[in-house]
């Protein structure tokens, strides 16, 4: 390797950092997204018969 190549290898880098720096953000994203997923999840199993009987009786309220 000759001091040219490596000095455009080294011109190259801030670029490839921060591409993986975007990745990382959008993994993140995609982790809070799945978290929020399963809370939601969690929620609806614990308290979804209770949510349907309280839907139906406002259903049936109104003619």
């Amino acid at each position: 390797m000759n001091l040219q190549n490596l000095s455009r290898r080294i011109n190259q880098l801030p670029g490839k950092l921060l591409l993986a720096v975007e990745g990382q953000g959008l993994v993140e994203y995609a982790v809070i997204i799945l978290v929020v997923a399963l809370v939601v999840f969690a929620a609806l199993d614990l308290f979804g018969q209770t949510l349907l009987t309280y839907y139906y009786r406002a259903v049936n309220a109104f003619p």
